[in-house]
C-alpha cells in the first residue's frame, strides 16, 4: 500500500510540507481515489436504504393508524360495537400510537405537572363522594 504522504527529508519534519512534496500523494492518489469513490458509493447505498426503510415504516404505520381509526370508528358508531377480539386488538394498537406519541412528540413537564394535579384532585373528589 503507497504512503499517504511522502517521508520527509532526512534531519527534517516539517508540519506544513511545501506544495511540492505532495506531488508524490498526488501520483500515487488513484488507490486513495478509488477507496473514497467506494465509502461515497456505501454512503449513497445506505442513504438510500435508510430511505426506503423510512418509507415503509411510514406506510407501516398509517397501514396501523388506518386500522386503529376503524376501529374506534366501529366501536362508537357501530350499533354491534366491537367483539372481544376487536377490542383487544385496538387496546393494542392505542398503547403503540400512545408510545409512537411520546417518542414523536413528549409532552411537557408543566402539562404533566398540571394532569398529575387534576389527577390528584379528582381521586380526592372520588373518595369523598
Amino acid at each position: 500500500m503507497p504512503a499517504l504522504l511522502p517521508p520527509p527529508a532526512p534531519g527534517r519534519l516539517d508540519l506544513f510540507p511545501a506544495a511540492t512534496d505532495f506531488v508524490a500523494w498526488d501520483a500515487q492518489s488513484a488507490e486513495g481515489r478509488k477507496v473514497r469513490e467506494a465509502a461515497q458509493a456505501a454512503r449513497r447505498d445506505r442513504q438510500e436504504r435508510g430511505e426506503v426503510l423510512l418509507e415503509q415504516l411510514t406506510d407501516s404505520r398509517e397501514e396501523v393508524n388506518r386500522r386503529r381509526l376503524a376501529l374506534l370508528h366501529k366501536k362508537f358508531h357501530s350499533a354491534d360495537g366491537l367483539s372481544a377480539a376487536e377490542e383487544e386488538e385496538l387496546g393494542r394498537l392505542q398503547a403503540s400510537f400512545e408510545t409512537y406519541l411520546d417518542t414523536v412528540r413528549p409532552v411537557p413537564h408543566h402539562v404533566l405537572d398540571e394532569l398529575e394535579a387534576l389527577a390528584d384532585q379528582l381521586e380526592a373528589e372520588d373518595e369523598r363522594s
